[in-house]
């Protein structure tokens, strides 16, 4: 869980850059519940994210970051989510062509540990 690491948490209604190009309401949990106020991100996941980012060096747009029990359940994301933890991001690739798109996937491959592609977007998270 959160053990052992510092994470980065702040009122979901505050909009900071978390990352190079990322905003937290980019990556905040997308529901409207007045219980679901905080935004968590792990270090590992925001410095994933710059080199990837940085390396790519074009727009990337976040599907999903941090989510809530109540949200991630909704969308069907599993019990033990690392998007609960703020430690998971889904980054679409249904813009780019299939060069763009595989050049993408490989960028994230050497910058996260665990890369799932998905029919339009890619799920990323560190062990």
């Amino acid at each position: 869980m959160m053990t052992g690491s510092l994470f980065i948490l702040f009122h979901k209604i505050i909009d900071l850059e978390l990352a190079f190009k990322l905003t937290s309401k980019e990556f905040k949990c997308q529901c409207t519940r007045t219980t679901c106020s905080i935004v968590v991100m792990s270090p590992a996941l925001r410095d994933s994210w710059n080199i990837s980012r940085a390396q790519f060096a074009k727009p990337l747009k976040v599907n999903s970051g941090h989510r809530c029990g109540p949200h991630n359940e909704e969308v069907g994301g599993l019990i033990n989510s690392k998007h609960l933890t703020g430690e998971a991001i889904d980054i679409s690739h249904d813009e780019f062509d299939n060069l763009e798109k595989q050049r993408l996937r490989l960028i994230l491959e050497n910058n996260f540990d665990v890369v799932i592609e998905y029919p339009t977007f890619y799920h990323c998270h560190n062990n």
